[in-house]
């Protein structure tokens, strides 16, 4: 009898240590999605900024919280680009599962100097297979114009791969756009497994 009980233990913990654990539907993969954390710190958002862009962190105009991220150009001759990035190493969702990224966004001024560039959400997925760059990749753009207030913009990969090892989302401003932009309530979840 104890032979079989502890055979069972043995069987219980080896299936428990070799299956795979995935994020659960609705879970959010990044931190800090309404820039709202304590001391107000915007960690671990980080920015790269390009040229003459201004980023920087609005405390007083935002979506929800107390504050927001802004990329802003003020010379329409720059060429230089502001892009807010956070990277995501934890569990992953399970293969097959869709990912959304949703971002709310808020313009003063936005002039698009180039019919092809525009401000846009994106976030790419590394896989163990390919370590040196993205195979898996999900953008969504709007052309925006003028003054508008907060606008919802999605992203959303449908079938998440399964040698994730990390997700990277971006929200990019490109060269020869004048005005400034607002980005809060960034939501990474998984939407369907």
């Amino acid at each position: 009898m104890k032979q079989i009980l502890m055979g069972f233990i043995v069987s219980l913990l080896w299936v428990g240590c070799s299956s795979e654990e995935y994020l659960p539907l609705g879970y959010q993969l990044i931190a800090n999605t309404n820039l709202s954390s304590a001391g107000g710190s915007i960690l671990p958002w980080q920015m790269d900024q390009s040229g003459g862009t201004n980023m920087g962190v609005s405390k007083g105009i935002f979506f929800t919280g107390n504050q927001s991220l802004f990329i802003e150009n003020q010379d329409s001759t720059m060429s230089g680009t502001g892009t807010w990035t956070q990277k995501y190493t934890g569990p992953m969702p399970a293969p097959g599962s869709s990912l959304e990224l949703t971002a709310f966004l808020k313009g003063e001024e936005i002039r698009n100097f180039t019919p092809d560039r525009n401000i846009f959400i994106y976030f790419k997925v590394f896989t163990k297979s390919d370590a040196s760059g993205a195979t898996y990749s999900a953008s969504n753009q709007i052309k925006f114009g003028g003054n508008f207030d907060w606008t919802p913009l999605t992203a959303r990969l449908e079938s998440f791969p399964k040698d994730a090892q990390s997700v990277q989302v971006y929200l990019f401003m490109p060269s020869l756009l004048y005005g400034k932009i607002y980005f809060d309530e960034i939501q990474l979840r998984v939407k369907k497994n």
